[in-house]
């Protein structure tokens, strides 16, 4: 779309370049803001991964987080190295996709 001399226009056709401009930027200001809003929400979701993968300061020993499988004692720890290195990768695996979805977020901001 190419601009016309604005000094050339009469009122009513001035009046419809200011509708289709105030339209356009109403659009592409809702189209920025869903998209900060999808990128806030992805942000949060992040955090709520993270923090589920470390899990409370406190509590008992469990393989739910990262923090109860450390309150074992090395012996019961030893004695299912198996299951502690599923559970590494398994952390491994959100944290590394939680990671990535921080550096989409990021990469889409810049």
């Amino acid at each position: 779309m190419s601009v016309p001399d604005l000094t050339t226009l009469t009122l009513d056709e001035l009046r419809e370049w200011i509708t289709a401009l105030n339209d356009r930027y109403v659009q592409l200001t809702a189209e920025q803001s869903t998209d900060r809003e999808q990128r806030r929400a992805q942000i949060s979701e992040a955090i709520t991964d993270l923090g589920g993968l470390l899990g409370p300061t406190e509590g008992p020993p469990g393989i739910g987080d990262i923090r109860a499988v450390r309150r074992y004692d090395t012996a019961t720890m030893g004695a299912n190295a198996g299951l502690a290195l599923s559970l590494a990768f398994e952390g491994l695996e959100i944290l590394t996709s939680t990671v990535l979805d921080i550096a989409h977020v990021i990469a889409t901001d810049v």
